[in-house]
Formats: structure tokens, C-alpha cells, sequence
């Protein structure tokens, strides 16, 4: 998995419940975004704004 392309988690929840669950995933993922790092939970435009600017600077 994530072989073609970069693998990005965007998780509405906190750091330490993916802390637990990512590694199951067997995968090497990019990066891993939590509505806990960009203070924002819920579905919100601004947590995927966050993503855009974390992976790709904009």
C-alpha cells in the first residue's frame, strides 16, 4: 500500500487514539493529521485547509 502514491490520514479525532490504531494498518503513510493538531473537530473546511497546507504548502 502506498506504493504510487503518498498515503495521508486525516483523522477527525486526537493523537492518541491513531498513536494506537495507525500501526495496525501496516502501511508507511506520509504523514498522519489529527482534528487535535489543527484544533479544529468536526467537519470543518479549516481541518482540510489544514491538510493542504501541511502536505502541500499551500
Amino acid at each position: 500500500m502506498g506504493e504510487h502514491c503518498e498515503l495521508v490520514i486525516q483523522s477527525p479525532s486526537d493523537d492518541s487514539f491513531l498513536a494506537e490504531s495507525v500501526p495496525n494498518f501496516e502501511a508507511d503513510f506520509h504523514a498522519v493529521l489529527t482534528a487535535e493538531q489543527a484544533g479544529y473537530y468536526r467537519s470543518r473546511y479549516a481541518a482540510f485547509e489544514y491538510v493542504l497546507n501541511q502536505i502541500l504548502g499551500i
